[in-house]
């Protein structure tokens, strides 16, 4: 096993043994609380600009699988884990875990004390981070790393053609998705409300929209920051009060900005399936799947929109509504829709 290194933002080095492709990258550390669905997890679109801590100690016995992928475009850029099982117990496998990162480009380290870093995160907040097999300049590295940046990531996992997507016979209802970076997990949902959905890449225009014969239209999830969106959220604009608009994750956002509101970054981001939710109107408390590191600043909500959910760790915006236009923001996959 060759050395790797994680050389974090802050200067402070991580060593450990790399593990899928073997070279130099540059993501935001974030930490993800499951405990299942690695494979789901590194091919979420939400994930490609981002270094991803997973809590869970022992990680690859499952290995891969064609069914259980959550994209076409997806893969998180790399993985940080505290132990790779390079023995694959699954039935279903086809491949190691290492095979799939190196054919998708990802690149990962183990041997890393997940536990203390996922702290770091979450009291220091989200940095950046470098995994790397040479740690000869640290400062020269960290100076790398505090110059690097990406914009619209989420252009960079649109798709570049159309396409349908039905698993519900008795769908009636059809959903046009603006694909920031969709997820199949997303998709599979709509067609559990009840609607055909056809993906578009975002380079469409309002006008292309219009003419699509819709229910409801769906911004969906991706990587990026909402804080260079004014392209997109021109846009939103243009569809307001003309059909039901939901937004989810970062088109969430996208869509919040539309209506007046400003979004805001997370300490240290909302990523898992355990993140406890409370309904508003309901007054009940639900458990959540969250990939978001930006939300919506409550506060900056205008007088017509209504706070639906807030996070109850962090008291954060988790929904919102805007009944005079018809229009949602979720961060998480409601039970249901009523727009």
């Amino acid at each position: 096993m060759k050395k790797g290194y994680l050389v974090l933002e802050n200067g402070e080095v991580l060593e450990g043994n790399s593990f899928g492709v073997k070279k130099n990258v540059i993501g935001h550390v974030i930490f993800n609380t499951n405990m299942l669905g690695y494979q789901e997890i590194i091919t979420d679109p939400a994930y490609a600009d981002c270094l991803v801590v997973i809590t869970y100690p022992l990680i690859g016995a499952c290995g891969i699988n064609e069914n259980d992928h959550n994209s076409f475009t997806g893969a998180a850029r790399g993985l940080i884990i505290k132990e790779y099982s390079r023995t694959v117990s699954n039935w279903q496998a086809t491949m190691t875990l290492e095979d799939f990162m190196k054919k998708k480009g990802i690149v990962g380290i183990e041997g890393i004390d997940t536990r203390y870093l996922t702290r770091c995160v979450a009291k220091n907040g989200i940095q950046k981070g470098m995994i790397t097999n040479a740690k000869n300049n640290i400062n020269s590295l960290v100076k790398k790393m505090k110059q690097y940046k990406e914009t619209k990531m989420y252009k960079k996992v649109s798709s570049k053609k159309a396409y349908s997507w039905n698993v519900n016979n008795k769908a009636k209802k059809t959903a046009i998705v603006l694909d920031y970076g969709v997820t199949f997990s997303l998709l599979n949902w709509l067609s559990a409300q009840g609607f055909k959905a056809k993906v578009l890449p975002i380079d469409i225009t309002p006008e292309q929209v219009m003419k699509e014969k819709a229910d409801l239209i769906v911004l969906s999830n991706g990587p990026g920051s909402p804080f260079e969106s004014e392209k997109e959220v021109k846009n939103i604009s243009k569809l307001l009060g003309k059909k039901p608009i939901i937004g989810f994750g970062l088109g969430s956002c996208f869509l919040a900005i539309a209506l007046g509101a400003k979004a805001e970054e997370l300490k240290s981001g909302h990523y898992g399936f355990n993140k406890a939710v409370k309904d508003l109107r309901a007054n009940r408390v639900c458990m959540t799947q969250q990939e978001h590191r930006f939300t919506v600043n409550k506060d900056s909500l205008p007088k017509d929109t209504e706070m639906i959910s807030v996070n109850l760790h962090d008291d954060t915006l988790e929904a919102y509504e805007n009944k005079k236009v018809k229009a949602a923001g979720y961060y998480y996959l409601p039970n249901t829709i009523n727009i």
